[in-house]
């Protein structure tokens, strides 16, 4: 564990401390915060989400749907959050190419 907790913003290591109460901590990135924000274990990585459409052999798009990455490869999330493979060449973005 870091000795000053990881940042809230980036997830790196706070460097430095001030010694009064309600103080700041700076992280190794340059990020300040207060000491009390400072987070015991470094963030879960966020998932690499997209909101877009699928292109159909027909030409078509199917309804906006969201995309996750896993190992590289993209899979739609259904009603259920179950998980079906996807080629990637086969989704437009709509909104935001991620987020």
């Amino acid at each position: 564990m870091a000795q000053y907790g990881y940042c809230p913003i980036c997830g790196a290591e706070g460097v430095k401390r001030e010694r009064r109460i309600d103080g700041y901590t700076e992280c190794s990135a340059g990020h300040r915060y207060l000491s009390r924000l400072s987070l015991n274990s470094p963030p879960l990585p966020k998932p690499n989400l997209r909101l877009g459409r699928i292109a159909m052999r027909d030409g078509t798009l199917s309804a906006v749907k969201w995309f996750i990455e896993k190992d590289g490869k993209w899979f739609v999330l259904d009603g259920a959050f179950r998980s079906v493979p996807v080629p990637e060449e086969s989704i437009e973005a709509v909104i935001a190419p991620s987020l």
